[in-house]
């Protein structure tokens, strides 16, 4: 059993999840070790200090994102698929997903995944998982979320 910020983190992934984006490049549902979008020039490499630093405007930027997207599909539950709106609302919430994607990367950083952000160090990556409150985790460039490894 995870700790409360990873079944909280699942349960936003299984929320948005659960809306039809596979035609969107930026999301794959549940397939974590995916880059979400190709990242451009050359990659930024942080230290853990660095990468903690820049944490605060990771996650805000984050929950900024999660509750747009939340209120969107909360909006499609109610919503029949024939019903126009629900192509509306569903490409509001690619957007959405799309936007904070582009965000990271204008950070330097890479989206691997819904809500999951990865800080290259050179060596692999600093691993983080919203709602996590720290950069607690590592993995390897090969590895992916799956390898997770807690920073000691």
């Amino acid at each position: 059993m995870g700790t409360v910020g990873e079944e909280r983190g699942q349960e936003h992934r299984r929320i948005i999840g659960s809306v039809d984006l596979i035609g969107s490049p930026f999301l794959s549902t549940c397939n974590y070790n995916r880059l979400m979008a190709t990242t451009s020039g050359s990659a930024q490499i942080f230290t853990l200090t660095q990468a903690s630093e820049l944490l605060p405007q990771v996650k805000h930027l984050t929950a900024d994102a999660v509750r747009r997207a939340e209120a969107l599909a909360d909006q499609l539950r109610g919503v029949t698929e024939d019903n126009p709106e629900h192509s509306l609302l569903s490409e509001a919430l690619r957007d959405v997903v799309a936007g904070w994607v582009e965000e990271v990367h204008a950070l330097g950083l890479e989206a691997k995944g819904l809500w999951l952000v990865d800080f290259d160090n050179g060596e692999g990556y600093y691993c983080w998982s919203y709602p996590e409150p720290a950069i607690t985790h590592y993995h390897g460039y090969d590895d992916g979320f799956a390898g997770r490894i807690k920073i000691q």
